[in-house]
């Protein structure tokens, strides 16, 4: 993926889903005119040896897009993170599903992990953690933002109070 992003075949969509349809698939998107798409491809080729070419992969990049791959019964992560510190931050979670897209720049991760250990590994990674989806005792006891430092904390708690001093807009979802 990596040296796909690096050439100059302009890849407008890039990811790596562990295990799709019953086996690993990193994918790459090229837009554009058929005949600028074609020579792009060839670039490709000429890197990637064992590319293979989908004439529609319309149903794959949605399931990218909805992280439809991993399991609904685990609590679903939107982790943010630098491309080349995501393998580490996936190989630092206890048994986790996970499928990376934006060149590895976006880890959709559903895990059982505690909460608290999955932000604190994510925020050692350079990164934040957003819960997605996750059952009601879930969402009741864990803050679906990731915690900002305190600094920059107390800065948006006086920029809300400034813009709305009477709590009106406060709906306490966050």
């Amino acid at each position: 993926m990596a040296r796909a992003m690096g050439s100059a075949a302009e890849v407008s969509a890039a990811a790596h889903l562990p295990a799709w349809e019953g086996r690993a698939v990193t994918a790459l998107r090229l837009d554009g005119f058929p005949h600028s798409v074609e020579a792009r491809t060839g670039t490709l080729r000429r890197l990637i040896e064992t590319l293979e070419i989908l004439d529609d992969g319309a149903q794959l990049w949605d399931a990218i897009r909805h992280a439809a791959p991993l399991p609904a019964d685990k609590p679903l992560w939107r982790i943010i993170i630098s491309a080349t510190r995501a393998p580490a931050l996936v190989a630092a979670l206890p048994d986790p599903d996970w499928l990376l897209d934006w060149a590895g720049g976006l880890v959709w991760l559903a895990s059982d992990a505690d909460p608290q250990t999955l932000r604190t590994v994510t925020t050692a990674a350079g990164g934040h953690a957003m819960l997605v989806r996750a059952d009601a005792a879930v969402r009741e006891a864990v803050p679906a933002l990731h915690p900002q430092p305190g600094p920059l904390a107390a800065l948006e708690e006086r920029v809300r109070r400034a813009f709305d001093p009477a709590g009106v807009f406060e709906t306490g979802r966050f």
